[in-house]
């Protein structure tokens, strides 16, 4: 049996929908949803990415124990779609400023960029060096 266009496109969006349902779970299961009235903390331990996803956060950045100057501290307000970086040692402090739920995430990359805290794929450094342990590796 010879297979038409619409075999073939009915093929490819069947096998294309466990890929897309895995990514959206993946992405569903790094948000974090704070609810009204809740308050989180931490101090980053390298430098990330926040974005808000939904609602209007209220961010209060510290400068954390180190007291560096290239901190900057005080009080930020940021709507759905914001990004603001926050630098390792910095405390931090999320809160949602309206009555609804903020839900927010830390991006695993930025427009094709990796997020700040990642260190190269394993592929990368292999292609880069020929091997997995560092060592060089020259095609001759």
């Amino acid at each position: 049996m010879a297979m038409s266009a619409s075999h073939v496109l009915s093929a490819g969006s069947i096998a294309a929908r466990p890929a897309r349902a895995s990514r959206a779970a993946s992405a569903a299961a790094e948000m974090r949803i704070l609810p009204t009235g809740k308050a989180v903390s931490f101090v980053p331990q390298r430098d990330v990415v926040l974005r808000i996803s939904e609602g209007t956060a209220w961010v209060t950045l510290g400068l954390g124990l180190s007291n560096e100057a290239s901190l900057q501290a005080g009080d930020l307000v940021l709507h759905a779609g914001h990004t603001v970086v926050l630098k390792a040692g910095q405390s931090v402090v999320i809160e949602s400023k309206r009555q609804d739920a903020l839900v927010y995430h830390f991006p695993k990359n930025q427009g094709g960029q990796p997020n700040l805290d990642e260190q190269p794929a394993r592929w990368f450094t292999r292609f880069q060096w020929g091997k997995t342990d560092g060592s060089m590796l020259y095609n001759i």
